[in-house]
């Protein structure tokens, strides 16, 4: 596979749905899985040092889209108490982005 170096216009308007430009860039299409979003917001909160109370409360999370119908209020205050705490650990911080993103796409 070639790496994708950048995207360049140069005039006139570019509609673009899915894209991934440059080093490392990926896209996901479908939906997002909260499982597979949940694994590695645990592994990166037992590899970063992170405020305490964050592993409990992705635990929380877990433990509610467990549920036969998730609190979707519920869900959504845990994550963002989980945002808050997690905030200046930038790789933590984007796993939980990401798992907010993947319980919106269960939960709406």
């Amino acid at each position: 596979m070639e790496v994708n170096k950048g995207f360049q216009v140069f005039g006139g308007t570019v509609n673009l749905g899915q894209a991934a430009i440059g080093d490392n860039a990926s896209v996901h299409i479908g939906q997002p899985d909260p499982t597979a979003a949940l694994n590695t917001l645990r592994h990166l909160l037992a590899t970063h040092e992170v405020s305490p109370g964050a592993t409990e409360l992705t635990d929380e999370v877990a433990t509610e889209l467990e549920q036969p119908t998730p609190d979707k209020g519920k869900l959504q205050r845990l994550l963002d108490a989980l945002t808050k705490l997690v905030a200046p650990v930038e790789p933590v911080a984007t796993a939980v982005s990401d798992l907010s993103t993947a319980v919106a796409a269960i939960t709406s």
